[in-house]
Parts: structure tokens; sequence; C-alpha cells
């Protein structure tokens, strides 16, 4: 499983130390996950290429801002395949729906090193 736990020592390390920004940004990423989950997951039941490719596209961005950790790397890479083929295989489609339930625990683990005093 990719990226189980966190820790604020990852938040310190993806954005020079500074605190106050990495809990920001993190903020900002678990107000807005389960849209960005939502939208991946629809299109993987629909295996509609393009709208995976723009979900996968959109979560590879929120999660750039981190740096590049594994999580981050396994959605390029998954990007990147499906700008090169031309339909949507069945191992594209377990690959998607593996980064997808990868991302959520991402997010969730994420939302519990957020301190109580930053406001979700």
């Amino acid at each position: 499983m990719i990226m189980s736990s966190l820790s604020v020592d990852f938040l310190k390390n993806a954005f020079d130390g500074d605190l106050d920004l990495g809990y920001a940004v993190a903020q900002s990423l678990v107000k807005n996950y389960e849209k960005l989950s939502s939208e991946l997951n629809k299109a993987i039941q629909s295996r509609d290429r393009k709208q995976i490719k723009l979900a996968t596209h959109a979560i590879k961005g929120a999660l750039s801002v981190f740096g590049k950790f594994e999580l981050y790397e396994e959605y390029k890479k998954l990007d990147e395949s499906l700008k090169l083929s031309l339909d949507i295989s069945d191992a594209l489609l377990s690959d998607a729906t593996e980064l997808e339930k990868s991302f959520v625990i991402f997010c969730t683990n994420l939302k519990k090193i957020i301190p109580n005093s930053v406001p979700l």
C-alpha cells in the first residue's frame, strides 16, 4: 500500500519547513479529495478513458504540491499510460482503481495530521 501513514515531517519536507503552508495546502486537499475521488471512481465504472485521464491528471496535480513521493509517481505513470493508450484495458482500470483507493487512504491519513486548531 502506498503512503499508508504520514507524519508532520512529511509536510515539513514538502514545504521546506513551512508547516503553516503545509497545513493550509493539506487542508485544501482534504476538503476536495472526495470530489476528486468520486470523479475518478465514476469514470472507472463507466470505462470512460477520457474522463479517467482527466480525473487522474487532476489528482496528480493535487498531489504534485507535496513533492515527488511514491503516490504522485504512480499517478504520473498512470497518466502517461493513459496518454499512450487508445482504449481502456482491464489492467489500466485495475491500476486506476488501486490508485483511487490509495489516494483516499493518503487523504484520510493527511487529515489525521492536521491539528484541530486548523479548521477543516
